[in-house]
């Protein structure tokens, strides 16, 4: 840090990084830690009242039973990509992470970015509803939407574990997608071709393992 100016004592403190001209703020937290957040202000008197407003928004919060502080998704989704990222690498993480990863990137960091955790609501995630709509130009099918929910759900875990937003806070994900089509089951006649050729099949393996496998 090139300065560091105290504004409370032992409570907030502003200081600015090299190279670079914006305030920061540290704010000490009621369980002792101190929260490091951008005043976005390069003129340091009204730096100095944006830190005082950041430290009492949190006294706030605090007296409200709310975290004290909290994150846009954009950085809470960039930790959970990183984690199933790591995980996949390990040997730890699941097909379907690489879905969560993609749904992530392309779609819900875009519309949600620096929305703050803790503020998005039913109504938000109503209008995002709605835009995915309007992307699809119809029904987005629910395979689509249970993936950005699977995604979302561990957005919302590591917000509430690392006390960014609490349970309660956050709202609950529903599935009002298009159903996948299904195909009809076989007909008697489709059943006794299929399986009289699968007959046929699993006997032209080449290596005792292929003949096995088709079997």
């Amino acid at each position: 840090m090139s300065k560091c100016i105290v504004v409370l004592e032992d409570k907030v403190v502003l200081y600015q990084r090299e190279r670079s001209s914006v305030w920061q703020a540290r704010i000490k937290l009621d369980d002792g830690k101190w929260h490091r957040a951008s005043t976005k202000e390069k003129e340091q008197h009204i730096a100095r009242e944006r830190a005082l407003e950041l430290f009492f928004e949190s006294r706030a919060r605090s007296q409200s039973k709310l975290p004290q502080v909290s994150r846009n998704f954009r950085s809470v989704a960039k930790l959970a990509i990183q984690q199933m990222e790591d995980d996949l690498k390990e040997g730890r993480g699941k097909v379907v992470y690489k879905a969560y990863i993609s749904s992530l990137t392309k779609t819900l960091i875009p519309y949600f970015g620096n929305t703050k955790i803790d503020n998005i609501t039913p109504a938000k995630l109503d209008a995002f509803a709605q835009w995915r709509r309007e992307q699809y130009e119809e029904k987005p099918p629910a395979s689509t939407i249970t993936n950005h929910n699977s995604a979302l759900g561990r957005i919302f875990d590591i917000a509430v574990q690392y006390g960014w937003a609490t349970r309660n806070s956050l709202p609950q994900l529903t599935n009002k997608g298009k159903k996948s089509d299904v195909r009809p089951t076989f007909s008697f006649q489709e059943y006794r071709l299929l399986v009289r050729r699968m007959r046929e099949w699993m006997k032209k393996g080449h290596k005792k393992r292929t003949l096995y496998m088709r079997e």
